[in-house]
């Protein structure tokens, strides 16, 4: 219902669901939407044309299942408190203390209870002080925690026994090139793009070991046309990684060309969490030497960092974004012009016609052509973006844990299989 105004009502038109776009564009009423219950458990979904990813799009949150009672009741509140929340998964939201902790307990009615073998989990939120995270692990008061550059380094010298896994997300540079932003300028969004060390960013300044460097915004995981090959092995993207040489030349060309002796001040935001701060505190000096320029690092708490972000309010943003479903198409729309969460404005007639003509492509290999020409032209051509690196992550866990996973897709981290030996 575009009354309502998600910024995931795209989706839909993605999944090619009946209706959906024409009912996005209020041509048509939600009552026409292809979807309708024919039965207690079934729910049949009717779609324009062909998707082969549509079962992995089910698995994103858009996709879930809410109690209408519960929408009507609570409107804009609802998923503000647990009392709100009612889900059909193998855990219940029993307490939520906003930026403090929840808690789960196991789900009774869950269809496969009789495998959860952990009865209810407790979740701190200590975003901020690591350090505090870090000793409460070593008094036994978590039983998991995640370690950041200097926490991995404590535990390697204590011989800890250290966990890691590749993060789902890529981590890059969101860019505002709207009209009269400083990042309009092609040559200093291309001079952005070639001067990263992403080798260096990764391995000496994050420093977390499992971290690959990332020139598109599609990771490395992500199926292609082809069975048992990626889309990223198929459709490679490369460019000198640190090439400040040609960034200098073309911050030379924009000073030429503008009449300016030196290149505006320009900010950089990011978040206050563990895998925020440190990036932009880094990228805040090694820029400033790049753009020979003041640069300023504005890291704040995770909310206002996507408030900002909506609202357009910065230059440069340090950002993960990770995938909605199995395809590469999830990372690619979302650039497209009228997309919610292209931030920083992104705008190419080609792209758009590109990953368009994607969406209704019955071709496997025809479909993912289009894609990766869409993305070379939003990160090589126009440099519309600055992909960095797919972060890893590490953590201890305490001794008799077992069955702890994590995916790529849907709920991450897994405790369906966990168990205490």
């Amino acid at each position: 219902d575009p009354k309502f105004g998600s910024e995931y009502a795209f989706i839909a038109s993605t999944a090619q669901i009946k209706n959906a776009s024409e009912i996005f564009a209020g041509k048509k009423s939600a009552s026409e939407l292809g979807v309708r219950s024919i039965g207690t458990h079934t729910l049949e979904v009717t779609l324009k044309s062909p998707v082969t990813f549509f079962p992995s799009l089910t698995t994103f949150s858009a996709f879930y299942p809410v109690r209408k009672d519960l929408v009507e009741k609570y409107k804009e509140k609802f998923a503000v408190n647990f009392e709100s929340i009612v889900g059909n998964g193998p855990y219940k939201l029993t307490r939520w203390v906003h930026d403090t902790s929840m808690r789960v307990e196991k789900a009774n009615t869950y269809w496969n209870a009789a495998a959860i073998k952990v009865n209810a989990i407790e979740a701190p939120v200590l975003l901020k002080d690591s350090g505090a995270a870090y000793n409460l692990f070593l008094t036994g008061g978590l039983d998991i925690v995640f370690l950041d550059r200097e926490r991995l380094r404590i535990a390697q010298k204590e011989k800890q026994s250290i966990h890691n896994f590749t993060d789902d997300s890529v981590n890059w540079i969101e860019i505002n090139q709207r009209s009269g932003k400083l990042f309009a300028n092609p040559k200093l969004r291309e001079a952005l793009r070639l001067s990263i060390n992403r080798a260096e960013l990764i391995n000496k300044v994050v420093a977390i070991p499992g971290g690959k460097t990332a020139f598109g915004v599609v990771p490395d995981y992500i199926p292609g046309p082809v069975l048992g090959k990626t889309f990223r092995k198929d459709f490679p993207i490369s460019f000198k990684d640190g090439d400040l040489a040609a960034a200098k030349r073309l911050i030379a060309e924009y000073l030429a060309e503008s009449k300016q002796k030196q290149v505006p001040s320009f900010e950089i935001l990011g978040d206050n969490t563990i895998k925020g701060e440190l990036p932009v505190q880094y990228l805040q000096s090694f820029l400033g030497k790049v753009f020979d320029t003041k640069v300023t690092a504005n890291i704040v708490p995770y909310r206002t960092h996507s408030q900002l972000m909506r609202d357009a309010k910065f230059d440069l943003a340090w950002i993960g974004w990770a995938p909605d479903y199995l395809d590469s198409m999830t990372m690619i729309e979302r650039f497209l012009s009228e997309n919610n969460n292209n931030y920083g404005g992104f705008s190419n007639a080609k792209f758009d016609s590109l990953v368009k003509s994607a969406r209704t492509e019955a071709n496997a290999q025809t479909r993912a052509r289009k894609l990766a020409e869409a993305e070379n032209l939003l990160v090589v051509e126009h440099s519309g973006v600055v992909p960095c690196y797919q972060p890893s992550r590490a953590y201890l866990m305490a001794e008799g844990l077992q069955g702890y996973t994590h995916a790529h897709l849907g709920v991450d981290p897994d405790f369906r299989f966990a168990s205490w030996r």
